[in-house]
C-alpha cells in the first residue's frame, strides 16, 4: 500500500448515554496507547459501561495497542457489572491479531457487517466523532503504558507471558532506568 493510500494514524471518539466510540484510523499502536488509555480511563470513571472500538480503517495493531485495549477491557468489566469493550468491523487480519493473544475471550468481536442491532442502536446515537490529540505526554508515561499493556495482555491470557516475557523484562527495566536517571538529575 502507497503511503497516500494509508489512513492517517488516528483515533476518532464520541461519548454518549454511558457508550465511547473509538474510530481507529492507520495503525493502533505504541503511539497512540498512553492517549487511549488516558481517555479510556476518563470515561469509564465517569460511569461508561461500554466501549466500542470501530475497526474499519485499522491496517495493523501492534502488541502495545492490543495491551491497551485488553486493559480496558479488565478495568470496564471489574468496575462495571454490565461492563463491555467490543471491537467492530474486524477484518480477518484485524480479528486474527485479537484471537492470537486470547482477546477475542475477553473484547466482543465482530467481522464487517455483523454488528448486532442493539449495538448499531448505540452507534447510531453516538454524536460526530472528535479528534483525540495522541500528541503530548512524555518517555515515562509512554514506558509505563507499554509495560502495563503487556502486563495486561498476560493478565487476559496467561499464554502470553511466553511471547512478552522479555518484553515485559526491559520495559521494566527502562521504566527504572528513567526513575534512577530522573534521582540522579534533581538537585
Amino acid at each position: 500500500m502507497e503511503d497516500s493510500a494509508r489512513p492517517q494514524d488516528e483515533l476518532l471518539v464520541a461519548v454518549r448515554k454511558g457508550c465511547a466510540v473509538v474510530k481507529v484510523n492507520g495503525r493502533g499502536s505504541f503511539k497512540v496507547g498512553p492517549t487511549l488509555k488516558r481517555f479510556g480511563a476518563t470515561v469509564i470513571g465517569k460511569g461508561c459501561a461500554r466501549i466500542i472500538f470501530d475497526m474499519e480503517q485499522c491496517v495493523a495493531m501492534d502488541s502495545t495497542f492490543m495491551g491497551v485495549l485488553a486493559g480496558l477491557a479488565l478495568r470496564v468489566q471489574r468496575e462495571r457489572e454490565d461492563g463491555q469493550v467490543v471491537a467492530m468491523n474486524l477484518t480477518p487480519k484485524t480479528a486474527s491479531l485479537l484471537q492470537t493473544l486470547g482477546l477475542d475471550r475477553l473484547i466482543e468481536c465482530y467481522q464487517v457487517g455483523a454488528l448486532p442491532e442493539t449495538l448499531q442502536v448505540c452507534m447510531a446515537n453516538t454524536l460526530e466523532l472528535e479528534d483525540l490529540d495522541a500528541t503530548g505526554g512524555d518517555k515515562r508515561e509512554s514506558v509505563e503504558t507499554m509495560l502495563e499493556a503487556h502486563q495486561d495482555l498476560v493478565e487476559a491470557s496467561p499464554e502470553n507471558l511466553i511471547r512478552f516475557r522479555d518484553v515485559i523484562a526491559y520495559l521494566d527495566q527502562d521504566l527504572h532506568g528513567l526513575e534512577d536517571s530522573k534521582s540522579l538529575s534533581r538537585p
